[in-house]
């Protein structure tokens, strides 16, 4: 594969979060601005709500999903990661 992309590709960025809300949101405000060399879309998946992790819902161009917490961390990670998959299969990434 050669190193040099020339054309614009479309590239889907999952950020999962379940307390680590503003980390995530450091990320999304750096990704958005800076990645302008192909057509990002970011995909922000949570499940912290329940426990009291309030994703904001602020201006931006990223996509929000909210999934129900899971107390297994493996298996909550695996729940955040699927959801990931089918969010930006949805938008055609």
């Amino acid at each position: 594969m050669n190193a040099l992309v020339t054309e614009r590709m479309k590239v889907g960025i999952a950020l999962r979060c379940f307390n680590r809300v503003e980390d995530t949101i450091i990320n999304v405000q750096r990704i958005i601005p800076n990645y302008r060399r192909h057509d990002y879309t970011v995909v922000v998946v949570h499940s912290g709500r329940e426990h009291g992790y309030i994703f904001p819902l602020g201006e931006g161009d990223y996509t929000l999903i909210e999934i129900p917490a899971c107390d297994k961390h493996i298996e909550g990670d695996s729940l955040l990661f699927a959801a990931s998959v089918r969010a930006l299969d949805n938008l055609n990434i």
